[in-house]
């Protein structure tokens, strides 16, 4: 009985938050009307006028690259306005840019490899002036030089140290951290309206890029319409203020830096203060570690709740974040075995100096290790299980040297606080280094150099290091 009540209840709350956030969403979303107050529309299919292709500038400049006065692709009609829209005189795109901006207090300093581009006021833009798409990304080559044995070779993951190996040394070059995005807005009769996709190459480790499988791969993909996000994005979880520039695609070993499909709703400015809450159900992806003679599987009944609580300041941010979900497991021949799991993630970012910013990072709690790529659950034998709890910690800071070179350093550690059914080859705790010196020549490009380090120790006591150095250059799409 306690069962049917249990699946009722989720299935309800279930049902009522995606229909609820579906149709907020769908309102605005579907809500662009004409002059008339009517969806433009020609038999019933909605129609979209031809697009118009045009760089950044004036309107005299932006007339002169479409071919002048009086042309009919002509772009005298429309020009960038002050909130870094197209305005056109029969349907003016009058969303500010600002509208979709997350906080940061310290933007500027140093580079950024982890925040999403909101920045609508210069670049290749498509628009044909009620939409407006601005295509953006970078191309990224790294040069990755490693010392000791380690079984992730395009970025750092710690936890694939190799503990006990023969020495061995490996270089290796790749450039699938190049990303692409298309970032459109349109404004409805309810406010701005935002889809957002991109995609890199990170599609699996470097094994299946040799059967050439370097495929393509969604990191983000959702849609924004005032207070609702729904898709897939950084998960409610993550700070990504509090992420530090590491030209290691990895990152430090405590971020919450995973990407989960969401429906979210958002209120700023709660209560006329600098607070920001915001409320999430998301996938809730598991990672079970199965011992080598058991026979069994994750299983997902509920999608994970996650609220973050932010304070916006002008040179300090900080947030709590929290996720309550379900842990499922289920022994081959055996029912599904179900447990409570929970994480609490404290993070902070301060702007020292118009150079200077410094940040940290804790992260608590139990099941929640899938949010750093480590193990949720551990199986028995019986049947059962233990929900493993973990804890994490970062601290970091960037400098600016002069408006030319930046550099990064970070520590930051991670690992499993109970042992109960896990074998002594297990990992225990990872540890993470990373310093570097960042060159930017010009607007759109950098060059960097970058020292890693970092630990395993397994729960028998046994202990590996890597050393790595890497070379990154980078260039920025307008």
């Amino acid at each position: 009985m306690r069962s049917i009540v249990i699946f009722r209840f989720r299935i309800a709350i279930f049902a009522f938050t995606f229909t609820y956030s579906t149709l907020a969403i769908a309102s605005g979303v579907f809500g662009q009307a004409s002059s008339d107050g009517t969806i433009p529309s020609r038999n019933g299919v909605l129609t979209v006028p031809v697009v118009k292709l045009a760089a950044t500038g004036s309107a005299q400049e932006l007339q002169d690259v479409e071919g002048g006065e009086g042309t009919e692709t002509g772009v005298d009609d429309f020009a960038l306005n002050e909130d870094g829209f197209y305005a056109v005189a029969d349907g003016e795109i009058s969303s500010a840019s600002s509208f979709f901006q997350e906080s940061n207090p310290g933007k500027g300093i140093g580079s950024d490899f982890f925040g999403l581009s909101d920045n609508f006021d210069e670049g290749l833009i498509i628009t044909n002036g009620k939409v407006a798409m601005k295509i953006g990304g970078f191309v990224k080559l790294d040069a990755i030089y490693d010392f000791n044995p380690i079984n992730s070779t395009d970025s750092f993951d710690t936890a694939t140290i190799e503990i006990g190996a023969l020495p061995r040394k490996n270089a290796r070059l790749h450039a699938r951290q190049t990303r692409f995005n298309a970032d459109t807005r349109w404004e409805s009769p309810r406010g701005p309206v935002r889809v957002f996709v991109e995609g890199d190459f990170f599609f699996n480790q470097r094994e299946n890029f040799q059967l050439g499988e370097n495929r393509f791969r969604l990191r983000h993909a959702y849609m924004q319409h005032g207070k609702w996000l729904a898709g897939q994005t950084w998960t409610t979880l993550a700070d990504i203020a509090a992420s530090p520039a590491t030209l290691d695609f990895e990152g430090q070993v405590a971020s919450v830096n995973t990407r989960r499909a969401q429906i979210r709703w958002t209120q700023r400015n709660l209560y006329g203060t600098n607070l920001a809450l915001a409320l999430a159900i998301e996938d809730p992806f598991t990672i079970i570690e199965v011992p080598d003679d058991v026979v069994g599987e994750a299983r997902t009944q509920t999608p994970d709740g996650v609220f973050r609580l932010r304070y916006e300041g002008d040179f300090v941010q900080t947030q709590v974040a929290g996720v309550l979900r379900e842990i499922g497991y289920q022994r081959k021949g055996q029912p599904v075995v179900d447990s409570a799991a929970w994480g609490l993630n404290f993070t902070q970012v301060t702007k020292l100096t118009n150079r200077n910013k410094c940040y940290s990072e804790i992260l608590w709690g139990k099941g929640i290790g899938s949010f750093r790529g480590i193990p949720d659950f551990s199986p028995t034998l019986g049947g059962g299980g233990t929900i493993l709890g973990s804890v994490g910690w970062m601290l970091g800071t960037t400098h600016e040297w002069n408006k030319q070179f930046s550099s990064n350093f970070v520590y930051a550690e991670n690992g499993i606080t109970n042992e109960h059914g896990l074998a002594g080859d297990q990992l225990k705790r990872v540890t993470y280094f990373a310093a570097n010196l960042i060159y930017t020549p010009t607007e759109r490009s950098s060059i960097g150099i970058e020292y890693l380090y970092g630990t395993r120790v397994d729960f028998d006591g046994q202990k590996g290091a890597a050393n790595r150095v890497q070379f990154a250059c980078t260039y920025y799409l307008p």
